[in-house]
């Protein structure tokens, strides 16, 4: 990957349903977490937590981008979630 490049993962937002917190994870980042009281804010904690995650590893190494279409699939997630962009 050239130096600075932009990448982008796919995360996932839902809604825990008991308590009303966002909560949004990563799947390809070793599904990195965090949580929130409101989209805006889960969106922007789990880009600080991916980037967390990120640092220290040389940008040759960052992990693949998968498809959607695969991400969509993984088991572990809830059903009803929101796809949103991570920007690294």
């Amino acid at each position: 990957m050239e130096a600075n490049k932009v990448k982008y993962y796919t995360g996932f937002t839902f809604v825990e349903k008991e308590t009303g917190i966002y909560i949004g994870v990563c799947p390809d980042l070793n599904f990195t977490s965090s949580y929130a009281n409101t989209f805006e804010e889960v969106c922007e904690a789990l880009q600080e937590a991916c980037g967390l995650f990120l640092e220290g590893i040389p940008e040759k190494d960052y992990p693949e981008v998968s498809d959607l279409s695969s991400l969509m699939e993984i088991s572990e997630l809830p059903e009803l979630n929101i796809p949103v962009r991570i920007k690294v």
